[in-house]
């Protein structure tokens, strides 16, 4: 019947031309419902004295093809949403399982949507296809080149194969209640508060870690319901979160930055890359001074916690209790829902450090500035697809489209999903809309982003642990941090005894092997 009707509108088409009623048949023309390419093949026609058959049109190679996709219950939707165009133009079928274990996806799936640090454990045991090189060629509609540094020379590459691509970037910031900053009384308390402690300064958003927990203190002692309270949210009971919020203190306390301009091969390569391990000899550095101080820290801002943890943290905030936390970009989206939080939360980067410790466990004090060393891939998703996968072609094609540069823009202005970037050019848009901010926010939002991810201009920002059973790791030394932090364990003693455990299961690898997956996790050689 579809063909009838495209036939008989194809004859009145050609009957008006004829009589030279172009204007009329064009008008026909805008009324037919066309599916996707018949429009380019109509006019194609017409330039050539409108034939009375149209051609055969080429199917799809993925018509008919089902992919399943195994992702986590957050993304589930956006997933559905964002497929639906490419699943309509081959009209093929995708399924989204939700798959309750980020780390743990669907084996039978043929696109698995897993966190960065995840990927090595398959790319290491061969259980990943490379992405397809017409993906990374110059010139492709793609543009490889386009994302971000983070992605396309690290977390998306495994011993020098890409292996993924980046779903959803991250947005660490630091976000405060700024109408509590602003507060004339308050800000006069801060003054005397502060004087009272030999600190002096003025109530404002923190650049340091020093700064945050003075302000965490500050807010605890004067907190605005005019009674002592907690002035952070909870700990994070979510295992990867804690993993993440202690290495983002500890990135600038056990590293220094490099910057950019400094000239290159005057710092050891220990300086600029050693952090989780030590490069020469594979031992663990968690108890190194950096880590240490920065649980100390950590200890400072669990006094102004409320008791335990929370698998939702962030919900201290957004009650209006909290007067600063560190969270992604989305939760200026959800304050912004909130009457009494509506206009009065600021933005700024995610602190750093005034005193770094050098690979030797040497402690350095900045004149001027701050140690500025962003933690990245604590979160994000990427996508893979595994060798089981059963329509591999297909599942790339999908990909390619997701991550592309027109359909990844649309995710990354998406708050719901951390307003993550993935490309270059979606940090220099000039519409952050989607967040409801006003022009001073929006600024500060995109200004914070981009210095974490991007702008940042040093060498060496920490990446996530990414040795293939980092997982295991983690377990040891996020049962290590509760200890500290809830159960009030010495900080040193308790990395001691993540660092011998740490050790231990590294013993249990074959020779030689941890420190290769180690140098191989950062980009470097395996010698």
């Amino acid at each position: 019947m579809r063909a009838a009707r495209l036939s008989d509108t194809l004859t009145i088409i050609d009957d008006e031309l004829r009589t030279n009623e172009i204007f009329y048949s064009m008008s026909l023309l805008n009324q037919v419902q066309w599916k996707s390419g018949t429009i380019l093949t109509l006019l194609t026609l017409l330039a050539l004295g409108c034939q009375q058959t149209l051609p055969p049109i080429e199917p799809s190679p993925f018509q008919g093809v089902t992919l399943q996709i195994s992702s986590p219950p957050a993304l589930v939707q956006l997933v559905r949403e964002q497929s639906r165009a490419w699943a309509s133009r081959h009209q093929a079928t995708v399924e989204v399982r939700p798959s309750p274990h980020a780390e743990q996806p669907n084996a039978t799936a043929d696109v698995w949507i897993v966190p960065p640090a995840s990927v090595p454990q398959w790319a290491a045991a061969g259980q990943l296809v490379s992405v397809p090189e017409p993906l990374r060629e110059r010139g492709s509609s793609y543009n490889w080149p386009g994302l971000l540094p983070l992605y396309r020379e690290q977390l998306l590459i495994w011993d020098k194969q890409p292996v993924a691509l980046p779903l959803v970037g991250e947005s660490p910031v630091c976000v405060y209640r700024s109408d509590w900053f602003e507060d004339a009384k308050l800000r006069k308390k801060f003054r005397d508060w502060s004087s009272q402690r030999n600190q002096g300064g003025e109530l404002r958003p923190p650049t340091s870690w020093e700064e945050f927990a003075s302000l965490a203190e500050f807010f605890r002692d004067q907190h605005p319901s005019g009674q002592p309270r907690p002035s952070l949210p909870p700990l994070p009971a979510d295992e990867a979160a804690l993993d993440r919020l202690f290495y983002q203190v500890a990135a600038p306390y056990a590293r220094r930055g490099i910057r950019l301009d400094e000239e290159r091969g005057v710092n050891p390569l220990a300086d600029i890359f050693a952090f989780y391990y030590d490069l020469k000899t594979g031992a663990p550095r968690l108890a190194t001074p950096g880590f240490v101080a920065a649980l100390h820290l950590l200890v400072r801002l669990q006094a102004c916690r409320p008791q335990g943890s929370s698998s939702q943290p962030e919900k201290h905030f957004l009650d209006g209790e909290s007067a600063l936390t560190i969270a992604d970009a989305s939760i200026l989206m959800e304050a912004q829902k909130r009457p009494q939080l509506r206009d009065r939360v600021g933005v700024t980067t995610v602190p750093g450090s005034t005193t770094y410790f050098t690979f030797n466990g040497e402690e350095k004090s900045l004149i001027e500035g701050i140690n500025r060393v962003p933690y990245l891939g604590g979160a994000g998703w990427l996508a893979v697809v595994p060798t089981s996968s059963r329509a591999q072609a297909a599942a790339w094609d999908l990909l390619a489209d997701l991550t592309g540069p027109t359909r990844s823009l649309l995710i990354a202005q998406e708050p719901r999903y951390g307003g993550g970037p993935t490309r270059e050019e979606q940090l220099r848009r000039d519409r952050w809309d989607s967040f409801d901010l006003d022009f001073r926010r929006a600024s500060a939002l995109k200004e914070a982003i981009n210095r974490a991810v991007l702008q940042h201009g040093i060498r060496n920002p920490v990446i996530c642990l990414r040795i293939p059973d980092q997982a295991r790791h983690r377990t040891i030394l996020d049962a290590g941090l509760r200890r500290v932090l809830l159960d009030k364990a010495d900080p040193r003693t308790t990395l001691e005894e993540v660092t011998r455990a740490w050790a231990d299961l590294d013993l249990k690898r074959s020779s030689g092997t941890l420190l290769t997956d180690y140098r191989i996790s950062l980009g470097l050689s395996r010698e």
